[in-house]
């Protein structure tokens, strides 16, 4: 039970590379506008638009870009949706089980993504440029099979967080901002993922089951090394971190003792309380924010429909789907300028 989830967070290339049953369409939700939620776009150079399928749903007339995962070609490739125009691209074309989990650069200048295009290595963090040129390894660990995933830019753009099993066991490690000097933080025998920045860049939250092997999320000093309970509720599982952009709220994924849907919660760090923001029927995960009030992320109604993006506006709880379709679109990050 327990590696069943951090092979879940780790990446759905191998579940998306299997599923060549024949899916069905989901409904779109209501379209709701989201005036004031999308900021002006990062100039692009020219995309070759992907001839979507019958039956995808995607928005347009806003601003902004957002990076995501889709095996709509058959295997998880990373894709970018252009808010203005509606066009989706795809930006890599790696053989099964392909490529997910793309991370903007604060600039916008890069993408940062997981590949498994060498099965020699596993799981790999790559790097290419906005338009997809440019790919190249960035953190693997040469002659060894390893699962590299879960990776944060720090505030200043200087070091980056991931987790591997490249000691057996995930921890999370830090790196230079070139992928350079790798080095293990946690080094416990349990299972330590999803880590994130927070926005000074002084502490850590990551997701670890060293507590009753639940996943609970915990703070790191990454540079004493010191380990605090930060959030925990027993008989649910919490993984996924991300803070908004001011750094008043964290929003994870929670799932009661792994049986039931997962939710979104958003924790107040001022109150140090959270609440779920999410309905107790439908699947979510993948949270990233667009702004302090309005996440983005993956949502599904069951197993047998595919993953689609939406966005949510907490304070109004306003959901609004920006791709959906007969494919899985998952792992959004967005870019709003």
């Amino acid at each position: 039970m327990v590696k069943t989830l951090v092979f879940l967070l780790v990446t759905m290339l191998v579940v998306g590379c299997a599923q060549t049953a024949q899916r069905n369409t989901p409904s779109a939700p209501t379209q709701s506008p989201s005036e004031g939620v999308l900021a002006s776009p990062l100039p692009l150079p020219e995309l070759t638009p992907y001839p979507l399928p019958e039956g995808v749903v995607r928005r347009s007339g806003g601003e902004g870009y957002l990076a995501f995962a889709t095996d709509i070609s058959g295997v998880y490739q990373v894709g970018l949706l252009d808010l203005k125009s509606g066009q989706v691209a795809l930006l890599t074309r790696s053989p099964s089980p392909g490529d997910a989990e793309p991370r903007w650069s604060p600039d916008g200048q890069t993408i940062y993504f997981v590949s498994a295009r060498d099965s020699a290595l596993g799981y790999v963090l790559f790097t290419m440029k906005r338009d997809g040129s440019d790919q190249r390894p960035f953190i693997s660990f040469p002659g060894k099979y390893t699962i590299n995933a879960g990776f944060a830019l720090s505030p200043d753009g200087e070091r980056v967080l991931f987790h591997s099993n490249r000691d057996g066991n995930f921890d999370i490690y830090m790196a230079n901002a070139d992928g350079s000097d790798p080095r293990n933080l946690t080094k416990h025998p349990a299972d330590d993922v999803t880590a994130a920045w927070w926005p000074d860049g002084s502490r850590i939250i990551f997701a670890s089951n060293r507590q009753n092997n639940e996943y609970q999320l915990f703070e790191l000093d990454p540079n004493t090394g010191n380990v605090t309970e930060f959030v925990s509720s027993p008989g649910n599982s919490m993984h996924s971190p991300r803070f908004s952009p001011s750094g008043r709220r964290l929003v994870f994924v929670t799932r009661p003792s792994l049986v039931g849907p997962a939710q979104l919660a958003v924790y107040d760090v001022s109150t140090r309380r959270f609440g779920i923001v999410t309905n107790g029927f439908d699947e979510h995960t993948r949270p990233d924010w667009i702004d302090d009030d309005t996440l983005v992320y993956a949502s599904r109604v069951s197993e047998s429909v595919p993953w689609g993006i939406f966005a949510l506006n907490i304070e109004t709880r306003t959901r609004t789907s920006l791709l959906v379709g007969v494919s899985n679109f998952t792992d959004p990050d967005w870019i709003a300028r």
